[in-house]
């Protein structure tokens, strides 16, 4: 499933409490579910919804609670735990990865949560796999998939001074910034405002050589405001939401041109860091932004003008730049005209 086609489906629950529920959910269920791929992870929240009866949920804590840590598994690892889904379980159908291209039709694999499952321990198995054992392997291999950063040498040093708070995989997935040409450092004089960025003029005609990008060389400055504290990798999230979405100027292709405005600027990049921050394994702010406060709501769904599409894919993009499963943006950029 696209992003554009989750997009259509949030949008054709035309009861707006309903939709509500539903919108939190595939929020909370992307966040917290890391081992899927972001638009895997959508569809699952999207047909198991009524399955955990998200539409019971009083408030967004309960909402959460459905969501965290959701047992889903393709049914060949389910029978290998001892299990068989119920006759009236629906299956959520994944692609199977290709190496390659191949032709024909792709192939998919049925996976299950575990309230589709009946337990069916083999004869004398006295220990199987309990519904609180699987949460717990579940909650274990968020916990170490969230934190898994790949990085070049010297990255993860790079940002160890940032703040004292800063767990180390998110310093190490800082160091991965340098892949958009980005460097982010504490600055006065920001008033209110938690960050401000900026494109370096002297910079847009180089490419950033490396992980330790010096302050010149850098196409953004990410600019922070010190009272963020602990909360700076959020608000790193939000910034390099901004400029993947097309918000800010994506010097790689055109230092001078925004390719994307709209009064969602602030929320959609916002959702999008709270999406990815979430997956990252950095805890949510502590202080209450615009998006979240629209996220939390038991009234309204969101704008119509809000989009979905963009804010799960940019979501996802800035979970790989940090997590370190991409190549910088340029070379990005080259492969793609390379293949047309």
């Amino acid at each position: 499933m696209t992003f554009t086609e989750i997009h259509r489906r949030l949008r054709e629950e035309e009861d707006p409490a309903r939709r509500r529920r539903l919108e939190q959910f595939v929020v909370e269920v992307v966040r917290n579910l890391p081992t899927y791929p972001v638009d895997q992870a959508a569809l699952v929240a999207l047909q198991v919804s009524d399955v955990v009866d998200i539409h019971r949920c009083e408030d967004l804590t309960q909402v959460i609670q459905r969501a965290w840590r959701l047992p889903v598994y393709p049914e060949s690892e389910w029978r290998m735990l001892g299990h068989r889904p119920m006759t009236t379980a629906t299956p959520i159908r994944f692609e199977t990865p290709r190496e390659t291209p191949a032709a024909g039709e792709p192939t998919t694999e049925a996976h299950y949560i575990d309230r589709d499952m009946l337990r069916t321990p083999a004869a004398g198995d006295t220990t199987g796999s309990s519904p609180r054992s699987l949460r717990s392997a579940t909650g274990d291999a968020v916990h170490g998939w969230s934190r898994r950063v790949v990085h070049d040498a010297g990255a993860a040093g790079v940002y160890v001074d940032l703040h004292a708070e800063l767990p180390a995989h998110s310093v190490a997935m800082l160091g991965n910034l340098w892949k958009i040409g980005a460097v982010a450092e504490w600055a006065e004089g920001l008033g209110s405002a938690t960050s401000r960025q900026r494109v370096n003029p002297a910079a847009v005609s180089r490419m950033p050589a490396g992980p330790a990008l010096p302050h010149r060389d850098a196409w953004y400055h990410l600019e922070l405001n010190p009272q963020l504290g602990p909360e700076v990798f959020a608000e790193i999230c939000l910034c390099v939401a901004s400029i993947l979405s097309g918000y800010s100027p994506q010097v790689w292709e055109n230092p001078y041109v925004i390719r994307r405005r709209g009064p969602m600027r602030i929320i959609e990049c916002e959702a999008a860091g709270y999406l990815a921050g979430g997956r990252l394994g950095a805890p949510r702010r502590r202080t209450c932004t615009e998006w979240f406060r629209l996220h939390s709501g038991n009234d309204e769904p969101l704008p119509e003008e809000f989009r979905w599409d963009l804010v799960l894919h940019t979501a996802a993009r800035v979970e790989d730049l940090l997590r370190g499963d991409t190549e910088p943006v340029w070379m990005e950029a080259e492969a793609a005209l390379g293949g047309d």
